[in-house]
């Protein structure tokens, strides 16, 4: 590339317009603008009702039942040696699941 080739590609870009002239008040009142808008942001998003957890789905009766028969299974397969004392609750359990 010769000198006058570079000279001229280098002047392409100076009739362009690459950014505009702007005062430093103009600035500031962009720089305003966007604070404000993002502290709206922030304050809406404050200001929504919480989630509330889903609440914890209770267990039928069936269910119940069927988990404590599966207890004492799992309780005598271990070997417990409070049995009775199980036996007494389940009767709990099963009266007042009737």
């Amino acid at each position: 590339m010769t000198k006058n080739d570079f000279l001229q590609w280098v002047d392409i870009d100076n009739d362009v317009e690459i950014a505009t002239e702007e005062t430093i008040e103009e600035r500031e009142q962009e720089i305003v603008a966007r604070y404000k808008a993002q502290s709206e942001i922030v304050e809406s998003e404050d200001e929504e009702e919480p989630e509330e957890p889903d609440p914890v789905p209770t267990a039928q009766n069936a269910n119940m039942r069927k988990m404590r028969d599966q207890l004492r299974i799992g309780l005598e397969t271990k070997g417990f040696s409070s049995m009775e004392e199980f036996d007494t609750f389940a009767r709990q359990i099963h009266d007042f699941l009737r």
